[in-house]
């Protein structure tokens, strides 16, 4: 099984936000997030900025609000 983090990015860092992710679903104003041993997670005034399938590795990036 592929294990997948994702993190959030702001202007000059960046952080983990979630591991062993499993769905990502997107929302009108975010994302919604579920993992392999939590329920579902809506971050609002995020979007996904990039994936890469060979790290395993989600970016989240925060909305210009």
């Amino acid at each position: 099984m592929c294990q997948v983090s994702a993190f959030i990015k702001d202007d000059s860092s960046e952080g983990l936000l979630k591991e062993n992710v499993t769905s990502l679903e997107m929302l009108d104003k975010g994302i919604r997030m579920k993992t392999l041993f939590d329920g579902a997670t809506d971050f609002a005034d995020v979007y996904l900025q990039s994936v890469d399938f060979s790290a395993g590795r989600i970016v989240l990036a925060k909305t210009n609000k």
